[in-house]
């Protein structure tokens, strides 16, 4: 399996060239350093590490991108944002909307939005969009698609799943109707329903679906369904040491790609089970700490 992925992440105090003094025009991957959970200040908190299409880390100051303090999500992790799938552009929340990023010409701009605050956010997987979940009052979850071009913005017909669109760039949603599960793929502003044999609890937060296979991240184990008759066919468990697998894409029709946040960047095959470590967390993370990244996943391979 050939990978354009570095073996390691840059140590969390790396002291590296300013993002904003020499854009990389391209950057195959975002990684935010190790933080916790009650980190307590703004932006100047804030640094993102970018990897470059010529092999080079860079380092962002968020509080160089001159955005008020009080657009700072607050208390808790804040994470590596969004890289647009060909790597030109980064997006990141705030309480506002997001911020976008040019990676050629280092210049940002802040698109604000509908609501109190932004849950996360995904590029389509064309680049020509952008999905927003944001919350609006204490619960009421909805999504706005952001054109990055004109900033222009919809509101979509579904809450966006955290592990986003399917690899047909189609986003696959799981909702409770009475004691059955219905599954919803939207598509080009239309929406096809079908009932589904999964409990509700354990579809909900959505599944990264591929051509022959969805997988859902639990607490600890990642599991593995068959998309014609939605049953499980494979389960991965992770160790009592490690924490929650993330499922981020399909590296292949069969090979998942996820985050383990104690160890780093891992592919999972559903059909024999193998697993290998793309990019590692040096030294291994603590489970009380937070790291993530973000990679343009057309640069992947």
């Amino acid at each position: 399996m050939d990978s354009k992925l570095p073996d390691a992440f840059p140590p969390d105090g790396s002291v590296l060239p300013d993002l904003l003094a020499e854009p990389p025009g391209r950057a195959l991957m975002a990684y935010h350093p190790r933080e916790s959970f009650d980190d307590r200040g703004a932006w100047e908190t804030e640094t993102v590490f970018f990897l470059g299409l010529d092999g080079r880390w860079r380092s962002l100051d968020m509080q160089r991108l001159g955005l008020p303090a009080s657009t700072h999500p607050g208390v808790d992790t804040y994470g590596a944002g969004e890289l647009s799938p060909d790597g030109t552009a980064w997006a990141a929340p705030t309480t506002a909307g997001i911020v976008l990023l040019d990676l050629s010409t280092g210049r940002s701009r802040e698109v604000a939005l509908p609501g109190d605050h932004t849950g996360y956010l995904r590029w389509r997987p064309d680049g020509h969009s952008i999905n927003v979940m944001r919350l609006h009052g204490a619960s009421t979850q909805r999504t706005w698609a952001l054109d990055p071009q004109t900033a222009k913005v919809r509101r979509a017909g579904y809450i966006l799943p955290i592990d986003g669109f399917a690899a047909n760039g189609s986003v696959v949603t799981f909702t409770r109707r009475g004691d059955r599960t219905v599954r919803s793929v939207h598509r080009d502003q239309r929406e096809v329903e079908t009932v589904v044999a999964l409990p509700n609890r354990l579809a909900k937060r959505g599944a990264a679906v591929g051509r022959d296979h969805a997988v859902f991240g639990y607490n600890r184990e990642l599991v593995a369904v068959e998309t014609g008759s939605w049953t499980p066919v494979a389960r991965l468990r992770l160790g009592r040491g490690e924490a929650a697998g993330w499922p981020r894409g399909w590296w292949d029709d069969d090979t998942l790609w996820f985050f383990e946040s104690t160890r780093g960047l891992i592919t999972w095959n559903v059909d024999d089970g193998r697993t290998r470590t793309l990019t590692r967390v040096t030294p291994a993370a603590r489970t009380d700490t937070y790291w993530s990244a973000s990679v343009a996943v057309d640069l992947l391979r």
